[in-house]
């Protein structure tokens, strides 16, 4: 289980109904992690939500209106906003899925084919990794071309323990 206050996620999709249905599965099947989930319907709408509530995920559908998931997401990071973006699409392949990974996405998966556990798993999955790697910092012998990681392990130790 995730420790938090409350789980913020930001959902952006287009499709009202596709929304509502990623919505029900996250309240459903997330019940420990106490979500509050915010539903926008655009990058604008996404941009102006992140900085109001400073949300701890994203589930973004790779097609809103003009905009692709890809510009999307490198919109995201140009304007600061590091937070793990898992992606879903309504007619994907394994060529956008492999595009989308190398990019940075968490996750990416088909609506048509989404399998409620692997979901909510991956959301876990990314939260846990965002979280510990936000407090690592990484140093780089120069001399040897070797590096060693950094961080706050005894709270880490204590927080993914489970």
């Amino acid at each position: 289980m995730i420790k938090s206050k409350h789980l913020k996620i930001l959902i952006v999709d287009d499709d009202l109904d596709d929304q509502l249905i990623i919505k029900d599965i996250i309240k459903k099947r997330m019940k420990m992690e106490s979500p509050v989930i915010n539903t926008v319907s655009n990058f604008e709408q996404a941009i102006e939500s992140y900085y109001t509530y400073k949300h701890d995920i994203c589930i973004m559908d790779y097609k809103l209106g003009k905009r692709t998931g890809a510009s999307i997401f490198n919109s995201f990071r140009e304007a600061g906003i590091n937070i793990p973006i898992i992606f879903m699409t309504g007619n994907g392949s394994e060529e956008l899925a492999t595009k989308l990974m190398k990019m940075g996405a968490n996750h990416y998966f088909s609506k048509s084919k989404l399998e409620e556990e692997d979901f909510i798993e991956a959301i876990r999955a990314a939260i846990r990794a965002y979280n510990f790697f936000k407090n690592v910092t990484c140093y780089v012998d120069t001399n040897t071309y070797g590096g060693f990681l950094e961080g706050d392990y005894q709270n880490d130790k204590t927080e993914y323990a489970q």
